[in-house]
């Protein structure tokens, strides 16, 4: 059997669009059931036989993998494919889980006071009055 093979990342509720060329068979499933199909076991998939266009919506979170087959080596078929993967609706503002936001604390800053360093006569010529003599 011949086939073409991809995967898709995708959420619940997103829908994953599949263009074929000709009649053929589409299938749509996971990891697990991708590796028994892949080894001539039963398996299990969505889809099925496609004349066009298959629209498959996105049960549950993860990576699916999308099977197309191209007929078999006797006959093979020359299909051409498109995926398109078509984001879910956004959950309403009220279905939104609120986040509490932690407050942070705000840190007091301490008081910076200059400390002078008084030189004899450097605090002379900066003020005023005149040193004594004693």
């Amino acid at each position: 059997m011949r086939f073409l093979h991809g995967k898709v990342k995708a959420k619940k509720g997103d829908t994953v669009k599949i263009g074929v060329s000709q009649p053929t068979r589409v299938l749509v499933m996971t990891k697990t059931q991708y590796k028994r199909y892949a080894k001539h076991r039963t398996f299990t998939y969505f889809g099925g036989q496609k004349d066009s266009t298959y629209d498959f919506s996105v049960p549950k979170d993860g990576v699916w993998h999308i099977i197309v087959e191209k007929g078999s080596f006797r006959n093979p078929k020359n299909i051409e494919t498109t995926v398109i993967r078509e984001l879910g609706q956004l959950p309403a503002a009220s279905d939104k889980k609120k986040k509490k936001k932690k407050k942070k604390k705000e840190l007091e800053a301490p008081e910076v006071t200059e400390s002078m360093e008084s030189n004899d006569e450097a605090s002379a010529e900066n003020t005023d009055e005149t040193p004594r003599e004693e």
